[in-house]
């Protein structure tokens, strides 16, 4: 059963999910964050599957609201000025210093426990980029 913290905002509009890798209900919080990124309202939890480990959120949008957490400027389908396009302009150290800044986020959000190596798996439906 879930650990109980803040509740997600839009909760009619969430779903719960069995875990994507092995299938199974059980799963425990680990974490409930706010969007760092786009300043969406709302928390979200990150959970730990109690069969394999693997964390993901749930519940999660739904299909039905998810453009709602995506504003139009979101990188995957936003238009590269053009003359800055490429790590070497301006548009480029703008990037790598965001790249650094959610590098740091993920390093304090989950922390590495003693002695193992920590590992991160992004899926997600963003450019190719982290």
């Amino acid at each position: 059963m879930p650990t109980v913290v803040d509740e997600p905002v839009i909760q009619p509009q969430f779903e719960t999910t069995t875990c994507p890798l092995c299938g199974s209900a059980t799963w425990q919080v680990e974490r409930c964050l706010g969007d760092y990124f786009f300043r969406q309202p709302g928390n979200f939890w990150i959970v730990r599957c109690e069969r394999c480990q693997l964390r993901y959120q749930n519940p999660r949008p739904s299909a039905a609201v998810i453009d709602q957490y995506y504003p139009d400027q979101y990188g995957s389908y936003a238009g590269a000025t053009q003359g800055l396009r490429g790590w070497r302009g301006l548009l480029g150290q703008i990037k790598q210093h965001g790249l650094k800044v959610r590098c740091q986020r993920i390093d304090r959000a989950v922390p590495a426990r003693q002695g193992e190596m920590r590992r991160l798996l992004d899926i997600g439906c963003g450019g190719p980029r982290f």
